[in-house]
């Protein structure tokens, strides 16, 4: 069994040094391909998400024209009831004044 050094040496640091530089390469590049996996996953899904939204769209389109039909038949038959009351008013006073 090797026993623990008490000191470094020159060469022994340069070692050291070396190994750890190449590690930290190492590091930094595994983190920089799993960033570019995740990166491309993102942009996949983003894809997907942007398809299906696309279909969301065009029901959205569809619903709005509805809303807009049931708005106008609203305006239409609130302008047609309030002639009616209108009329039913004019033929009440047309009646009170034959009537008087």
């Amino acid at each position: 069994m090797q026993t623990m050094r008490q000191s470094w040496t020159d060469e022994r640091l340069g070692d050291f040094r070396a190994e750890t530089a190449r590690r930290f390469e190492e590091a930094k590049a595994e983190t920089a391909r799993r960033f570019e996996e995740a990166k491309a996953e993102t942009a996949r899904r983003f894809d997907e998400v942007d398809r299906r939204l696309d279909g969301v769209e065009g029901g959205l389109r569809d619903l709005n024209h509805r809303v807009d039909d049931l708005q106008r038949t609203l305006v239409l038959g609130a302008i047609a009831m309030t002639g009616a009351i209108l009329a039913g008013f004019g033929g009440l006073a047309g009646l009170l004044a034959a009537l008087l």
